[in-house]
């Protein structure tokens, strides 16, 4: 009965998946999985549970997304601490895990490969990359202390943080001084979202998730012309960047990246959504 309340709340407030979101909310509340609640669903719920649920459900009604009510997402079949202070994860990200393993993996043995992992947020990249493979180490760096500190418990968590090194950091500022380009992959998510196209994201986003890991300047470009400049001079000759990018800046991301004279190999990957998402170059 408060399931199909809660369906019922959610939907009068325009949730799109409301039965989703609700089993969801409900299944954390209980400490259960959804196929629980499906054969259970006729069982009266304990009063401090129903409490918890309502107020999750309340939560998001107000288009709060679920992943910051439940503090967590999955991302790489890994369960990610989020909160207000990093960007929920998304599917399309995990391009950048599927780009970067095969190429990290001739890369492991005998020499340890060094990964750059900026703007990381909660830690998707460093943490799945390290989680995956033992012969590498990681820098995540942030400019945000709080995702820092987010980053670092999800790599505690998956007994990866005494191979990734957290640094608080505007992008690759603090690493450009050094004589030795000593990285042999950098990677980033960037915000990449035009800032014009600010009205035309959904409540849940623009409402909650942080405007500095959103947007990226009125053509969405400015950190991604940055990233492609600095990484280069981090980079070792032969090393790689990977950097996503939005679905409609394949062409623009690929004259800057040519025209900065810095890499050769330069391509732009699809998603499975067939939409351009990845920019991959390696330094010269």
């Amino acid at each position: 009965m408060a399931l199909q309340k809660a369906v019922h709340a959610l939907a009068s407030h325009g949730i799109e998946q409301p039965r989703l979101d609700a089993e969801i909310l409900l299944a954390r509340v209980l400490k259960k999985d959804r196929l629980w609640l499906n054969i259970n669903r006729d069982k009266e719920l304990p009063s401090e549970a129903l409490e918890l649920f309502e107020k999750s459900i309340a939560r998001r009604a107000l288009c709060e997304p679920v992943a910051y009510i439940i503090g967590q997402k999955e991302f790489w079949s890994l369960e990610f601490d989020v909160t207000p202070d990093t960007l929920i994860p998304r599917p399309e990200t995990e391009l950048i895990i599927e780009t970067a393993l095969p190429i990290l993996k001739t890369m492991q043995y005998p020499a340890h490969p060094l990964i750059l992992d900026a703007g990381t947020g909660s830690g998707i990249i460093a943490v799945s990359l390290a989680y995956e493979l033992h012969g590498i180490k990681a820098v995540a760096a942030d400019i945000s202390y709080a995702a820092l500190l987010v980053a670092n418990r999800n790599a505690k968590r998956y007994g990866v943080d005494s191979r990734v090194c957290f640094i608080q950091a505007d992008w690759l500022s603090a690493f450009k001084a050094c004589e030795k380009r000593n990285f042999d992959m950098v990677l980033a998510n960037p915000p990449y979202v035009a800032s014009g196209f600010k009205e035309d994201l959904p409540l849940d986003v623009v409402g909650h998730e942080p405007s500095v890991a959103l947007f990226g300047g009125k053509d969405g470009l400015r950190d991604i012309s940055r990233l492609v400049i600095d990484a280069a001079s981090v980079l070792k000759t032969g090393g790689w960047l990977l950097c996503e990018i939005g679905y409609n800046q394949a062409e623009a991301v690929c004259e800057m990246t040519h025209d900065a004279n810095l890499y050769g190999e330069i391509k732009i990957i699809r998603d499975l959504a067939g939409n351009t998402r990845l920019l991959t170059a390696r330094a010269v």
